[in-house]
């Protein structure tokens, strides 16, 4: 199977908004995380969920795209 690089650009994109991702995780006023910011806002909690949504299961989706030609 040829090498496909959009497959390539899209998980690139993907890691990026990872970055994106917990960066806004650290000013998300229902913060979680041990690293907290002394100043919040809404935007960074509305922000992280709609990264949250649809990231992970872009990367299990290519996953299996590529799992594909190996299994027989």
């Amino acid at each position: 199977m040829s090498r496909i690089h959009y497959i390539d650009a899209m998980r690139g994109v993907m890691m990026a908004l990872g970055i994106v991702l917990h960066s806004a995780n650290v000013f998300c006023v229902n913060n979680t995380w041990e690293v907290h910011a002394p100043t919040t806002h809404w935007v960074f909690d509305v922000l992280s969920k709609c990264i949250h949504l649809f990231r992970m299961p872009v990367f299990f989706i290519t996953a299996v795209f590529c799992a594909d030609d190996i299994v027989p």
